[in-house]
């Protein structure tokens, strides 16, 4: 199954811990499950604080480049975040956890720039590379997936971000329909009949 998640479960501890025992349950009973995540409104609040503007000059569309080492470090947070709460709710089970999207994770999700910048850290979806991500799904159960996808160019940061929706999508198709998808943006107890089957 792939699932899109959004701030209301990455974003408060206790609904968090609730989504990833159920997680849990669903690997438990044979599934595998793919996580995509952004950055939600943890971006824009971490930006803020640093005074640091996410596009510049205003109104251009070209990502601020002092703005991508902050965004890369909350989507970071959070990856590292959902993954450790699932290896919690996984305690007593063989099933790995995989990291993607991150710069210790496996290249799984590729983007393109949109801009004629290189410093235009703005990106779109490119391709779902099937042979990682099957070697990858064939030792994991959870495979958490932030939206920063590998960009092979001239950007410093070896990332782009890429619209989370699309990679979900890409991924479920990826998959040849030998997943469950729940293609929008589930709360926390939208696994609850999947991890009772």
């Amino acid at each position: 199954m792939v699932l899109r998640l959004n701030e209301e479960i990455f974003g408060d501890a206790v609904v968090l811990s609730r989504f990833a025992s159920q997680v849990a349950s669903a690997i438990k009973n044979g599934y595998k499950v793919l996580i995509v995540h952004d950055g939600g409104a943890l971006v824009s609040k971490a930006l803020a604080e640093a005074k640091v503007e996410a596009v510049e000059p205003a109104g251009s569309g070209i990502m601020n480049p002092k703005a991508m080492p902050i965004i890369t470090h909350v989507i970071e947070g959070i990856n590292d975040g959902i993954a450790t709460a699932i290896r919690s709710g996984l305690c007593g089970c063989d099933a790995k956890v995989f990291q993607s999207g991150i710069a210790s994770g496996s290249p799984i999700v590729h983007g393109k720039a949109t801009g004629k910048y290189d410093a235009d850290f703005n990106g779109e979806f490119d391709y779902v590379d099937q042979p990682v991500l099957s070697n990858v799904i064939s030792k994991a159960g959870v495979i958490v997936i932030s939206n920063l996808a590998r960009f092979e160019c001239t950007n410093d940061f070896g990332f782009v971000a890429v619209d989370p929706d699309k990679i979900a999508a890409s991924l479920a198709k990826a998959m040849e329909g030998s997943f469950m998808v729940i293609p929008t943006k589930p709360s926390a107890s939208d696994l609850s009949s999947v991890a009772q089957d």
